[in-house]
Order: C-alpha cells, then structure tokens, then sequence
C-alpha cells in the first residue's frame, strides 16, 4: 500500500497537490530508476514538508512596474494584523529552489540515495474574484521535469497561515485541536508573540507527533525583485517532532523511519495588512535512528507582480 501510494504523486502528505504531467525524456531506462529515486527520497521527507503545495494562497500585490511600499504605522510592532486581504485580478510569480542531501541507506530504504540534488520551480497565481470571505484563485507550477495543470480553487480570507511556508501537516489536525483553532482565530499579534502549535497528525501508524514554535519577529521593509514591501517577519523552530511509521505492508522498506527526529526551522516574510508572502526560507533535517540524515532546504521569492 505504501509503495503504491509513493508511485502516485507523494499522496501520503501531498493529497491536494495536482497530477503531474512528467516530460518524456531520451532515455526513458535510465530516468525511471532516477526519477524512482527522486519520488523515494521526496516522499519520506513529504512527511514533514510540502515542496510545491504550500504556496496555495500566496497572492500578488501592485503592478511590477508601480510597487509602493506599504506604510508601516507606528503602532505596526504592537498591533500586527492577520487575514488574507488581496485584490481581484493580481497575478504573481514565485521561484522556488530545493536542495536535498541525503545519507540514508539505499540497503534499508529501497531506492534511497546518498548524495545532493536540486529541484526548482516556478508557480504562478492569478486572483480571480471574490465574494467578501472566500478567493477564487488559478494556479499552475512548472518544474525542471513535470508541469502542474492550472487549477481553480476557493480560499478562504482566514487560512492565512497557509502563507506561513511550515509543513503543511502542521495544520491538518485543525479541527480536531482546539488550541491550535484558538491561536489561528486569532485577529492580531504583536511583536514577540510566540505560538506554540501543538503537532498530532496523523496516527500511531503513520503521523507526527511534537511542537512547533512561531515567533512573530517584528515589521521591516524587505525588498524584492518585484520592489519593497512592508512585511512583517514569522521565525519557526521544531521541538521534538517525532515521525511514527508502523505500516503492516512496507515493500520499501521506510518503517525504518520510524521514531525520526525532524528538525524544522525558518524565516517567513509576509506583507503587513495582506499576509501575503513575499519570500520565505526553511529547513527540514531528518535524523535516522540508525544513523542516517536527510536534509532539505528550500527557498520561495516573489520574482513578478501584476495586477490585470
């Protein structure tokens, strides 16, 4: 069951994500045994992380050629406000980079390999309309080996920390957890303030348990490609995340993951008033408890910014 669902787009973790339409290449031999273990090594660490999906709602701001800088208040490092505020018609461009390094061991987890690669990408969104509490939006991804089809989607104004750019499992047990639905509905945050989002996803099969720390650094001006917005910074940090894989039928092997140390950390900078993101870096390491590591760290920047 497990390597079948690792043949089918990462569905483990990456369930919303689009089909990928993969580009034919010369020797189809030689990249399937590649690509095979490209998927392997993405899936287990798909676990903690979303490579490509997190940036669902990341939405543009002024036209590239016109950007003005949001004035920041006086008051912005005592009252920070939270919401998704965009306008109908913005379209933005995102590159994205990933550089994996693995040490894992191919002779426990089939198909693992030891070494580094790199994956980028480019994701545009476009904002279609909006009804006063939920976006409709367009997105497409295009990668060095797959393309993502446009798809259409409704977003609500309250799932900003879609936007946070921390594994999107994080969030998947909102429902079921009052104190992390406590801390998203909330409003307004002030410099310094600190979330600490308790991490159940999952179960004892196949999950994460843990904490994961959000501190709401402060307001700047950041300056992108696309001209100088005023942000507000997020850092995140992991605290004891563990990953539980107990599965019954496991032909690759990957229950040798289970009771993994996932190390999370980063910086997020979102627009002040939109909570929009304008760029983003993190890291995920993976400690093996037989020894092996697996890192990745990927970046996301704002390169173009429209509004049609």
């Amino acid at each position: 069951m497990w390597g079948a669902c690792l043949k089918n787009e990462l569905c483990v973790v990456l369930s919303e994500s689009p089909p990928v339409i993969s580009k034919p290449t010369e020797n189809s031999a030689r990249a399937g045994v590649f690509n095979r273990k490209r998927l392997v090594l993405l899936a287990i660490l798909a676990v903690v992380v979303v490579i490509l999906v997190t940036a669902v709602l990341l939405f543009p701001r002024n036209s590239v050629n016109s950007v003005v800088p949001a004035v920041l208040p006086d008051d912005a490092n005592n009252s920070i406000p939270l919401g998704l505020n965009y306008t109908v018609g913005e379209k933005m461009v995102y590159t994205s980079s990933s550089i994996v390094t693995s040490e894992l061991d191919d002779s426990t987890i089939s198909g693992a390999f030891s070494g580094t690669q790199s994956y980028n990408s480019t994701l545009t969104t476009q904002v279609l309309s909006f009804n006063g509490e939920t976006y409709t939006i367009s997105q497409s991804s295009v990668s060095e080996e797959s393309t993502f089809p446009s798809l259409k989607m409704d977003v609500s104004k309250s799932r900003f920390y879609s936007n946070f750019m921390v594994p999107i499992s994080v969030f998947t047990n909102l429902n079921s957890n009052p104190a992390l639905s406590a801390l998203l509905a909330t409003t307004e945050v002030k410099a310094g303030d600190v979330w600490q989002i308790p991490v159940n996803t999952g179960n004892s099969t196949l999950g994460l348990t843990g904490n994961l720390n959000l501190t709401f650094v402060g307001v700047q001006y950041l300056t992108v490609d696309t001209g100088t917005y005023g942000v507000f910074r997020i850092d995140f940090q992991s605290d004891n995340i563990t990953m539980h894989m107990n599965l019954e039928q496991d032909p690759i092997g990957v229950s040798a993951l289970d009771g993994s140390i996932t190390q999370i950390s980063g910086q997020t900078y979102l627009e002040y008033g939109t909570c929009r993101l304008i760029k983003a870096e993190n890291r995920q390491d993976i400690i093996v408890p037989s020894g092996g590591t697996a890192t990745m760290v990927t970046q996301r920047t704002l390169v173009e910014h429209t509004l049609t």
